[in-house]
């Protein structure tokens, strides 16, 4: 009798990796193995719609659970793999059961970074449903919310306490928000609009100590002494793969688990996707590790393909999205190690878009409420289609004339 596929993970890539496996035509068995007590759910509504309580849980979910029965998918909820062995291809539960696999795909994903001493009452960190649930009963009309960290989440958090009329501090330790992902153009463009929408941002600064009394957090102090009052604090300054236990499986790990373009380890049969992979990207010739939804869906997709036998190999350019206040930004490519930018920007639809080049090449986009621009750059870039500044400036803000062009 075949051995299952067990998958370590039900977040997005467990789960497309899942439904992948059975679109492609795997017969064998299947073993979705989840550590939330839910289905398999989108993680970025909660940060946004349904932080705001607009969004139902069952609308957060991948697929009706019925799904998963009628599929013949044996989902297991509430439950954590501790050991892999890949020479007996088993995986040891921590309900004490031991699961034989054909192949195994690990999808764990990502942890956050901690602060130290956080375990008091209104320190947060926001990763799952019942972290959002939580938080949706803090955050109101007046209350004081700190949010550490200017990335992505710690920025759509922040826009929607706003929304939700609390007053909102945001405490990043880089010189400006969002760092890590985009140019200083666009850092300067959102901030400016969240600024507008009453939040307030210290930079460069670092909590040093979450302050409580009875238990309960009253203030952060930050690294200059300064003292911000504060009934929740949201910490958002980044996360981990969670790889321990590949590595505790010799699968090799360097800020994720190692995969070639096939989601494959250096272990046979077991696979890994989403976030908690580092792969070579080769549009940027870079080696890559990707907190998205985007690759978490194609990388499930891939492992899938793989071990039914008909390769599908990721290869593609990454791509990004984020909500705050009406502002829809949208990226595509990375940005690293870009010597050049050029903007459109059309201040009456809240409208920018910055390009990002090196040696003339383009790279990168951020499209800020310009999708048109987002979903050009996007294929150009898929397609390999070499675009200088002179094209971008050239097309005054249509690029729709340069897909005209052919691939290099």
């Amino acid at each position: 009798m075949m051995k299952p596929v067990v998958i370590i993970g039900a977040g997005q890539a467990g789960s497309q990796a899942a439904v992948s496996l059975r679109q492609f035509g795997w017969k064998g068995g299947i073993i979705l193995i989840g550590e939330e007590n839910y289905a398999p759910y989108q993680r970025p509504p909660l940060s946004k719609k349904f932080l705001e309580g607009d969004l139902p849980f069952e609308r957060l979910l991948l697929k009706p659970e019925t799904y998963y029965q009628t599929s013949e998918i044996g989902l297991r909820k509430s439950v954590r793999v501790e050991a892999i062995n890949p020479e007996e291809k088993t995986v040891s539960l921590s309900n004490g059961e031991v699961v034989e696999f054909s192949s195994a795909i690990i999808a764990t994903g990502t942890t956050p970074r901690r602060l130290p001493d956080d375990e008091i009452d209104g320190a947060f960190y926001l990763r799952s449903v019942a972290d959002s649930l939580a938080l949706q009963d803090r955050i109101v009309d007046g209350a004081k919310i700190v949010v550490i960290g200017a990335g992505y989440i710690g920025l759509e958090v922040a826009a929607t306490a706003r929304k939700r009329g609390a007053s909102v501090t945001v405490i990043e330790a880089a010189p400006r928000i969002m760092a890590r992902v985009t140019g200083d153009f666009i850092s300067g463009y959102i901030q400016q609009y969240h600024e507008k929408q009453g939040v307030e941002f210290r930079m460069p600064h670092i909590v040093n100590e979450l302050m409580s009394e009875n238990g309960k957090l009253i203030s952060c102090k930050l690294d200059n002494g300064d003292e911000i009052d504060a009934d929740i604090a949201v910490i958002g300054i980044g996360v981990l793969p969670c790889d321990e236990l590949a590595a505790s499986a010799s699968i090799e790990c360097d800020n994720g688990i190692k995969v070639d373009e096939n989601c494959r380890t250096n272990q046979p049969d077991i696979y890994a996707a989403g976030d908690c992979t580092n792969h070579y990207n080769e549009h940027f010739a870079v080696q890559v590790r990707l907190e998205s939804v985007h690759n978490a869906i194609e990388q499930g997709k891939t492992a899938a393909a793989a071990i039914v036998g008909d390769e599908k190999p990721y290869r593609q350019a990454p791509w990004f999205w984020s909500d705050q206040f009406d502002l829809k930004i949208q990226s595509v490519g990375i940005n690293a190690g870009h010597d050049d930018v050029f903007a459109f920007e059309d201040p009456e639809k809240n409208a920018v878009s910055a390009f990002y080049f090196k040696n003339e090449a383009l790279l990168a986009v951020d499209a800020i409420n310009r999708p048109a621009d987002y979903l050009a750059v996007r294929k150009l870039l898929q397609d390999k289609v070499p675009i200088s500044r002179a094209d971008i400036e050239t097309a005054n803000g249509d690029l729709k004339t340069l897909l005209s062009k052919k691939p290099s």
